[in-house]
C-alpha cells in the first residue's frame, strides 16, 4: 500500500505539479505529502485480523491492571495497607 501511495500516487502527481504546471519544488512536495496522506488513509483503514474479535474471543483473557483494588481505594482516598 505504501509503495502504491508513495511511487504510484504521490510522485507522478509531485513531477507533474513541480515539472508539468511549474510549480518547483513545492509541487514536488505537495506530490509528497498527498502520498503520504494516502498511505496513512489506506492503512489506517484496513483492519488487521486481530481488530475483528475482542481479547476473550481471541482465546486470551482481557488485560486487566494488577493493582486494581489499590487504584480504587486509592481513588476514594483509603488507605490498603490496613
Amino acid at each position: 500500500m505504501a509503495m502504491i501511495s508513495y511511487w504510484g500516487l504521490g510522485m507522478p502527481l509531485g513531477a507533474g505539479l513541480g515539472l508539468g504546471l511549474g510549480w518547483g519544488p513545492q509541487g514536488m512536495w505537495a506530490g509528497l505529502i498527498v502520498g503520504l496522506t494516502a498511505a496513512a488513509l489506506l492503512m489506517g483503514a484496513r483492519p488487521g485480523p486481530a481488530a475483528a474479535q475482542p481479547a476473550a474471543r481471541r482465546g486470551r483473557p482481557a488485560r486487566r491492571h494488577p493493582d486494581l483494588r489499590l487504584m480504587k481505594a486509592s481513588a476514594q482516598g483509603l488507605s490498603c495497607m490496613a
